[in-house]
């Protein structure tokens, strides 16, 4: 459970890193880019990941991949501003 907005945000950044260190250019999808948060340690749950995925959705940060087979089956995928977003955290650490 996410307690406070510090660790929120840490999440909301753990999801952009998880989707920009994505090589292999498959789409993932909440279950997948929550159990990929567990290296940065923590372990959402899936509504967690899902307000989160809102957020940076809205934010600009990612969007959903178009090619989907099924429209109920989201994915998403990081935005340039994502990239740059993730890019300055790594500079400022």
């Amino acid at each position: 459970m996410i307690a406070n907005p510090q660790q929120r945000e840490l999440l909301r950044i753990a999801v952009l890193r998880v989707l920009d260190t994505n090589p292999s250019g498959k789409m993932f999808g909440r279950a997948s880019i929550a159990l990929l948060c567990n290296q940065y340690g923590f372990a959402p749950s899936l509504a967690e990941i899902s307000a989160e995925l809102h957020y940076l959705e809205s934010a600009g940060l990612i969007k959903v991949r178009d090619k989907t087979i099924s429209p109920e089956v989201q994915t998403w995928q990081i935005t340039k501003a994502g990239m740059d977003f993730v890019a300055q955290q790594t500079a400022e650490s």
